[in-house]
């Protein structure tokens, strides 16, 4: 398992934010992170081979273009990954989506936005 904690970031040269192909039991804590004025970026990627990786806190996620939050590719319900506590900052004008292969693949919880954009396709706020 691995562990990664990212403090003021600004990542806004990549067009992924965070990519795990084969990984398996990583964690990420961030407290800042801005994305890139581009359409296409996409923040957390979860190849097929990747299982049981956990985002567990960004205090702060700024984008002000089109973004895919989470994309997930392959079936992996077994082991999913999870995205939790993301305070997304989705400016005005910014479209924020998910792209996820098959429902169970990746397990989203306390996901909300505190900016104009439109991001309610990607919300989970608590129950």
């Amino acid at each position: 398992m691995n562990n990664t904690q990212w403090i003021g970031i600004n990542l806004e040269q990549f067009d992924t934010l965070v990519q795990i192909n084969n990984g398996q039991g990583n964690r990420f804590d961030c407290n800042y992170i801005e994305c890139r004025e581009v359409a296409g970026n996409v923040a957390f990627k979860f190849d097929a081979g990747a299982t049981s990786n956990h985002i567990r806190h960004v205090g702060q996620l700024y984008s002000s273009a089109a973004l895919t939050l989470i994309s997930q590719t392959g079936t992996n319900t077994a082991n999913p990954n999870l995205v939790e506590h993301v305070n997304l900052l989705a400016d005005t004008g910014s479209t924020v989506t998910n792209s996820i292969a098959t429902a169970g693949n990746v397990i989203r919880k306390w996901i909300t936005n505190s900016g104009a954009g439109n991001a309610s396709a990607v919300l989970v706020t608590p129950a």
